[in-house]
């Protein structure tokens, strides 16, 4: 299961290219958070979907280290995410029931739930530009 969202709107920023990351980044950071509180947490798995969310930048997988945890990767994907932007980044989750569970297969998930996360993230951006400028005084 993929998705591929097309981010407008980033010309309303007269920033430099920097500020521009800035605002992709915190946007693709904000809908990981959301993916992964979203996601089910079953008692017998310990929160493995959860925590098998993971970013990547044009293919290559962030480093997992430490212990395990919806958090355990976060400082992880964040640096992934802002070396990718320019290229592809993705944001992935390798469990085995990963389609299923994204298809409503849990009572704590319906159907169409990563679909109706990932089309926030124009919402994100949309907020981080407001941010940029009125850190701009504009």
């Amino acid at each position: 299961m993929a998705m591929r969202i097309r981010i407008t709107g980033i010309e309303a920023i007269d920033a430099t290219k920097e500020r521009l990351r800035q605002v992709i980044g915190a946007a693709i950071l904000d809908l990981d958070d959301a993916l992964k509180r979203q996601s089910p947490v079953a008692l017998v798995d310990g929160g493995t979907f959860r925590n098998s969310w993971q970013a990547q930048a044009d293919g290559q997988p962030s480093p997992r280290e430490g212990a395990p945890g919806p958090d355990a990767g976060n400082a992880a994907d964040a640096a992934v995410i802002f070396s990718g932007i320019g290229g592809v980044v993705s944001i992935v989750n390798s469990a085995d029931y990963a389609v299923p569970l994204a298809e409503g297969h849990s009572k704590q998930a319906p159907a169409g739930w990563v679909e109706a996360a990932a089309s926030k993230l124009q919402d994100y951006v949309d907020v981080h530009v407001m941010q940029s400028r009125a850190a701009d005084g504009k």
